[in-house]
């Protein structure tokens, strides 16, 4: 019950606040969530946990740009930035669940999992992977989003400017949205930590078997894994958004908008 009251204010504030859009927001969650949903439902049935997280994840960052920002240079330049850090990091995230042995569960879920059978036909390490690359889009997006639209308005305002003049400006905006980013992400770990930081305590455990646990370090590599991608985003989108914006993709990109706007008059017309 506290849940659906706690949703409904959010429903409610997101509205009053946000409006039509704040509509938008909220429609965009649900669609999110019955993607997350289908992924873990094509993983149960055998498909490969990294390659439909992968799909999955592109398919819920063009939901949250396209359809709450419409398609232009700024949803666009980060939509790109975001598949380049995520196909990047695929690789690396794959080496260091196997070598840090990040699968499974700790000995602190024990009592969750007990009575289960652990033969369930999937590799788990893949799933820890996948799971990884779920949780890096939030704050890909978040970051790619924000850098693409400083650019975005340093080009509205200065027209004239070159690529080398709108990629030195997402640069400067970056390295400060980095660095909150950074701060926000190690809070939500030490959040998550802080509840098994005291039960160690408390049953005189080892910092280090603290430091060793599956949990935390499951966490802490997440962690390095998300800050790596923020900062990896940002010189990648505003590469990216200069390139669409004054570079050697604006020609591209100005053709893809006069199709939008074509099609656009074609279902007004109809």
């Amino acid at each position: 019950m506290t849940g659906w009251i706690l949703f409904g204010l959010f429903v409610f504030f997101s509205l009053l606040a946000g409006g039509t859009h704040g509509l938008k927001t909220i429609f965009t969650l649900l669609l999110n969530m019955g993607c997350i949903l289908a992924i873990v439902a094509l993983i149960i049935h055998g498909w490969n946990p990294v390659i439909t997280a992968l799909i999955g994840c592109l398919v819920i960052t063009c939901l949250i740009l396209f359809f709450n920002c419409g398609i232009n240079a700024k949803t666009m330049a980060s939509f790109l930035s975001v598949f380049t850090v995520l196909v990047l990091q695929l690789f690396f995230v794959l080496w260091i669940t196997d070598a840090a042995n990040l699968g499974g569960f700790g000995f602190e879920d024990l009592n969750d999992v007990a009575g289960y059978s652990f033969d369930i036909g999937i590799k788990i390490s893949a799933v820890a992977t996948a799971c990884i690359m779920m949780g890096l889009i939030g704050a890909l997006t978040d970051t790619a989003i924000a850098v693409s639209t400083a650019v975005f308005e340093v080009k509205a305002n200065y027209p004239d400017s070159a690529f080398s003049d709108l990629y030195a400006s997402g640069l400067r905006v970056g390295k400060d949205i980095t660095g909150t980013t950074v701060n926000t992400l190690y809070f939500a770990l030490l959040g998550e930590a802080a509840t098994l930081m005291i039960w160690y305590h408390i049953y005189d455990y080892s910092w280090w078997e603290l430091f060793n646990s599956i949990v935390f370090c499951r966490e802490f590599i997440k962690l390095c894994f998300f800050s790596l991608s923020c900062v990896l985003v940002m010189p990648v989108c505003a590469a990216f958004c200069g390139s669409l914006l004054s570079g050697s993709l604006h020609a591209w990109m100005t053709k893809i908008e006069k199709g939008m706007q074509k099609l656009k008059k074609w279902i007004q017309d109809e």
